[in-house]
């Protein structure tokens, strides 16, 4: 039953908060600009954009407090409450927000133009529809079950246990129970992962081991899915056919397995690590997010990545794929060649 309510509110909150911020942001926007940004037609589209945004929010949310534990020695139990205050605001804002929206929308008589060419789907994007639902669903299962997850040379989930059991972070080595004898590096202390599976073990009461192997692993893997998705719409706009294919793409390369340390073997046994959530949540959401020229959430990624991951000299991945997009964008060769391919795709309003 605790799993069935955890499923339920890792669904239903980040969907909520991130659909929130979006409507807020998009608003926010619309003042700025004195017009109406582009609104997405698919429903599917909007649901990965709202449960992605959602999780990055909540991942920064657990980042930064995280690190305040750790800057003021606050106790586990402390800092889980105070996430769980801090989320239940979000969610509390996020959903006026929308209540607020969904009043504006039924007093305003405008409807969406919806463009017939653009919803129609055939065979051919039926068919790599069904393949990319299929293999994320077997791909979902198997990481669920957590029969092939590897933990050697890990010790996240001992992390969590000695959270749990001494209510302190990094307070002990959770190989042996025993301090540190030198302390343990500040650097590394500010990830935040084993904070946030601690949180939630002690909060929907379930053993450390179903929380990290199976069910964390799982909503990476969908947070995946929907960056994805984020991703391919950004990139076709609404050409469903060019993006069923390369989320058909992206959903089979990750099923093999063959190589240690490749994505698709990152996912079915270490898809509780830092370094997927890293790849399957903010690598891919920072790309969308400079394809879609939202600074803002730019920044954000760039800023929780540190307290997710290690990196060097307190940047990484994010920092320098924004880098290079933002240098590559002010050659002008590149701007006639995405002007061109906009023109191909059906530029900003998705029309060809």
């Amino acid at each position: 039953m605790n799993i069935i309510v955890l499923a339920f509110a890792l669904a239903v909150i980040p969907t909520v908060i991130g659909c929130g911020a979006t409507k807020l942001y998009l608003g926010i926007k619309d003042k700025i600009l004195k017009a109406d940004s582009p609104r997405r037609e698919s429903a599917f589209c909007r649901f990965a954009v709202y449960f992605s945004s959602g999780s990055v929010i909540i991942l920064a949310l657990s980042g930064f407090i995280n690190a305040l534990a750790v800057l003021t020695h606050m106790t586990v139990s402390k800092g889980g409450k105070l996430f769980c205050i801090s989320s239940g605001i979000f969610f509390t804002i996020s959903a006026l927000i929308i209540l607020i929206s969904c009043i504006k929308a039924s007093k305003s008589k405008k409807k969406p133009v919806r463009n017939s060419n653009a919803t129609s789907l055939d065979k051919k994007t039926v068919c790599l529809a069904i393949i990319a639902v299929i293999v994320s669903l077997v791909q979902l299962i198997s990481v669920a079950q957590g029969h092939r997850i590897s933990y050697s040379g890990n010790q996240t989930v001992e992390t969590v246990v000695s959270f749990i059991s001494t209510d302190n972070i990094y307070s002990v080595d959770p190989l042996t129970g025993l301090p540190y004898l030198n302390g343990y590096p500040f650097r590394l202390s500010l990830q935040c992962l084993p904070f946030l599976y601690s949180v939630l073990c002690n909060t929907f009461s379930i053993a450390p081991t179903v929380m990290v192997w199976q069910i964390m692993p799982t909503f990476w893997l969908v947070c995946g899915y929907c960056t994805i998705i984020r991703l391919t719409d950004s990139l076709f706009k609404k050409n469903h056919y060019k993006l069923i294919m390369f989320l058909s793409f992206e959903f089979i390369l990750y099923c093999t397995d063959a190589a240690a340390g490749a994505t698709g073997f990152e996912i079915f046994h270490r898809g509780y690590s830092s370094v997927m959530v890293l790849e399957l949540l903010l690598i891919y959401w920072t790309i969308g997010s400079v394809l879609s020229r939202n600074s803002l959430t730019v920044l954000l990624t760039i800023a929780i990545e540190p307290l997710v991951a290690s990196t060097r000299f307190g940047v990484g991945a994010c920092f320098f794929i924004a880098a290079i997009c933002i240098i590559l964008s002010r050659i002008p060769l590149v701007r006639r060649i995405n002007a061109a391919l906009e023109e191909r795709t059906g530029g900003s309003n998705g029309e060809a």
